[in-house]
């Protein structure tokens, strides 16, 4: 299964993460599944995610899509 590691710098992680989860389901419709989810112990504003994907052209659809 290929994955994915992305790194973001969000402005306010409550903000975001509340955004994030509220995406659950359409990422699971575009065959994504986050294997992790962490924050700089120093900048907490610095989030990273793994992702494990079914099909990294669907993936790549999802994160191209606004």
């Amino acid at each position: 299964m290929p994955t994915i590691i992305m790194r973001h710098v969000v402005k306010d992680f409550d903000v975001w993460k509340l955004s994030f989860d509220e995406h659950a389901a359409a990422r699971e419709q575009y065959g994504i599944h986050v294997g992790g989810l962490f924050r700089d112990a120093a900048k907490p504003h610095r989030v990273v995610l793994v992702i494990e994907t079914d099909d990294i052209d669907r993936a790549r659809e999802f994160f191209e899509n606004d």
